[in-house]
């Protein structure tokens, strides 16, 4: 082993003291310290001897720190430099030592008992360049001994040449950083058992950087200084040139740094692109800004920036705090390929994510009520703008309370140009009454007091903030498939959200591509209610008295302006003992019933004056819905119930069918209300201006309420005013004839308890083409 032996001696300066003296002066006492280089020792000043192999010798200013204690003055022998006498207080033996003495911090800890002695040192962040050698300063050595002291080597050495043949500018630093966190520099512990050694303690960072002033000429090696110890995932390289030109390197492979040993690389400089301060370039990286958040920094005024793709086999580290600085994605990707949570915990007010791509496929859900498979974090407040997730979600739930949206759980902030590409596929077992919602891009519209957590109540109030969506895509395929013993409630689902029931939620230019289907396979009976929609499952709210039913007295001022839906719905959920009944429609709440539509599944406004707004959207999607022997499924060429509603110049080129999208025949599927708007209107469905167009193949049992505009109108204020109008039915097989001489005939069921008000309208003698 590399060594540097010490011989100690003690020099006492007595002073006499006369008679006359009142006071005798103290002694003074120092003592010196001879310490001499091995043959094979390496140690400040590095020769190369030109047999690949190195020696090191003290120069002057060299120092050390014994028992806390610093030299204070070096003596170098004249005829050989690994020889050198230290002068230093006297302190009393054992002698545990650190070279060099600047790096002594605090807590020296003499041995007691089996406990051996110990201190704190301090390993530089940044070392400084020094040509054909490394850092002095960085160069720690370790000792120990009663007579006299012997040093290890406490650190390795990587020797680092960069060569470019594209770029030949000055190489201006480089930064060696542990892909696993390992520390590199900072405080750590240095222990002096048997063999001296180095354990991390606080204030310990990853990193470790070599600055190389204004830069020096490519093709000659530096040397950097880091512990002695296993990296068990390797480690990484960003090198910076002069001209602010970087690149990376990255090495998996487990490294076992030897103490006193040089390990030589070369590396060729091909620029990845310009360097940003501060910028997130490796998963180290990632992991210290998630720690520094999850420890209270919220990175006010402050821009993060990816600078390459980062792929991890499981997920990256939680941001568990509250960011209100800008992350910029910079167009980059990150993969978790095993992920179970989000990026962050909260974006806050302040805050910005953009320009991001997420990728990968979720393992697990680690907090499936709270956070779902959100990619970005559970709840925004800020901005999320031009953020793509591609990652998939297939997964099997067998615990109550499910929450999903893939960008985020709740948007109290603004979405904007955000997409989902990934599809979600979740298979639900939970034998527990439960909550189940979500949508391609967020689970719920605005914040919520608490997550979904079994069967319990999922609210809002003055305190929760609502959220804008501004140009956000689903295109990602959602399968949600409820098997034998499953018992959802609450159930809604959508393309772009699933709920949405506070004041001031929006929808503006967004779309849905993507298949959204919720089908219920073997599960019981029940008397709950589902809505599922192409932009928002549900934007009204259920009743919490009884867990279960829709709420359609209280509703919301929400808008969806420029929306789209192109996507196929389908909708197969058993709800039982809610069917339409001919001698009740004058008393149908629309409580416990299976609501489908283009745009919302149920759309309940606030108040005739304050109504929830449709302006200028289209639906040309396929709408499958349907039970065996059950008239409760309602789909709508844009929503399947509306209350309070008011719809302006939007267009429907939509087809409603029975479907077969679960076992059984589509014969017995029944669909006895639809139409080319709503299925189903409560009371002020106010439509002006637009086309509606349904292709309609249905069948039904005793009863059926159909109409291109709407099926059943139950209360006043319902009402049509210029509208174009076309379609065909087909009830059991049997195509209706629909013509322009009788098609007003056709337009809302004649059973409606409120007959609408129809003014201005015409027929379409062809499908609109949208």
């Amino acid at each position: 082993m590399k060594k540097i032996t010490v011989f100690a001696a003690v020099v006492i300066a007595a002073v006499a003291c006369s008679p006359k003296e009142l006071e005798p002066a103290a002694p003074v006492q120092t003592m010196t310290l001879r310490a001499s280089v091995a043959d094979d020792a390496t140690k400040t000043v590095l020769i190369d001897n030109g047999d690949k192999t190195y020696n090191v010798n003290w120069e002057a200013g060299d120092a050390i720190n014994v028992n806390g204690e610093e030299s204070t003055n070096i003596d170098i022998d004249g005829t050989d430099p690994r020889v050198a006498v230290f002068t230093l207080p006297v302190v009393s033996a054992p002698y545990v030592s650190v070279y060099p003495s600047m790096v002594y911090s605090h807590d020296y800890t003499a041995a007691e008992g089996d406990t051996p002695a110990s201190m704190k040192i301090n390993l530089p962040l940044i070392q400084n360049y020094t040509a054909g050698s490394f850092d002095s300063n960085a160069a720690v050595l370790l000792g120990k001994g009663n007579s006299s002291l012997t040093f290890n080597h406490a650190m390795a050495y990587l020797k680092v040449t960069v060569n470019g043949t594209v770029d030949t500018d000055d190489i201006k630093s480089i930064r060696v950083q542990a892909n696993d966190g390992v520390p590199m520099s900072g405080v750590f512990t240095a222990t002096f058992g048997d063999t001296p050694s180095l354990g991390s303690g606080e204030d310990s960072f990853s990193t470790v950087t070599l600055d190389c002033g204004s830069g020096f000429p490519q093709g000659l090696a530096m040397y950097i200084a880091i512990p002695a110890q296993t990296y068990p995932h390797g480690i990484n390289l960003l090198i910076v040139d002069a001209n602010n030109h970087y690149m990376t390197r990255r090495s998996t492979a487990s490294f076992s740094a030897v103490a006193g040993k040089v390990y030589p690389t070369t590396v060729s400089f091909e620029p990845e692109g310009t360097y940003v301060q501060g910028g997130i370039y490796s998963l180290a990286d990632w992991g210290a800004f998630a720690a520094a958040v999850t420890g209270g920094d919220d990175y006010l005024g402050e821009t993060v920036t990816l600078m390459k793709d980062l792929s991890v086999d499981t997920f990256f580290e939680y941001a568990n705090g509250t960011f209100n600085g800008t992350f910029d994605g910079n167009n980059h990707t990150l993969t978790a390929n095993g992920n179970k949570w989000p990026l962050f915990a909260v974006i806050g007010g302040d805050g910005t994510v953009k320009d991001l791509t997420v990728g990968g496929s979720f393992a697990s859900i680690a907090n499936q009520g709270v956070a779902g498979n959100a990619v970005i974090a559970k709840q925004n407040l800020g901005t999320i703008d031009n953020v793509t997730n591609t990652s998939e979600t297939n997964l099997t739930i067998t615990s109550p309370g499910l929450v999903f949206g893939t960008i985020v759980c709740q948007n109290g902030g603004l979405l904007k140009d955000c997409v989902n590409e990934g599809d979600i596929t979740l298979v639900v077992t939970t034998n527990n009454s439960s909550g189940l919602y979500g949508g391609g891009i967020a689970a719920a519209g605005h914040t919520l007091l608490e997550g979904m957590s079994g069967s319990g109540p999922v609210d809002v109030d003055e305190t929760c903030v609502a959220g804008v969506f501004n140009g956000c895509i689903n295109r990602g395929n959602i399968h949600i498939t409820d098997v034998s013993g499953a018992l959802p409630i609450k159930a809604a689902f959508g393309g772009i959200c699933g709920v949405a029931f506070k004041d001031g939620v929006s929808f503006t230019g967004c779309s849905n591509e993507g298949v959204v289907s919720k089908i219920d396979n073997g599960v019981g009976a029940s008397n709950t209610a589902s809505c599922l929609g192409g932009i928002c499952g549900r934007a009204g709210a259920t009743n919490d008295a009884t867990s279960l039913a829709i709420n359609a007295s209280t509703g919301y001022e929400i808008s969806f302006s420029g929306c789209s839906n192109t996507g196929k719905l389908e909708h197969l959920s058993r709800v039982n003992n809610a069917n339409f009944n001919a001698s009740k429609l004058s008393s149908e709440t629309g409580a416990r019933k299976v609501y489908t539509g283009g745009i919302a599944g149920l759309a309940v406004g606030k108040s005739s004056a304050k109504p929830l707004t449709i302006t200028s959207c289209t639906s040309t999607g396929e709408i499958g819905t349907g039970w065996n022997g059950v008239s409760s499924n309602v789909p709508g060429g844009l929503v399947g119930c509306a209350t309070n509603v008011t719809v302006t110049n939007c267009s429907v080129a939509a087809s409603i069918y029975s479907s077969t999208a679960a076992s059984g025949s589509s014969a017995n599927r029944y669909v006895a209300v639809f139409g080319g708007v709503a299925g189903l209107s409560l009371g002020n469905l106010v439509v002006s201006g637009g086309q509606y167009w349904i292709d309609a193949d249905v069948t039904y049992g005793s009863d059926s309420w159909p109409g291109l505009l709407i099926g059943l109108s139950i209360k006043s204020g319902t009402s049509f005013s210029n509208v174009e109008v076309g379609g065909t039915i087909t009830r059991k097989g049997t195509a209706e004839s629909i013509t322009s001489a009788n098609y007003s005939s056709w337009l809302y069921s004649s059973s409606s308890p409120s007959a609408p008000t129809v003014t201005g309208s015409s027929w379409l003698t062809s499908k609109p083409i949208l």
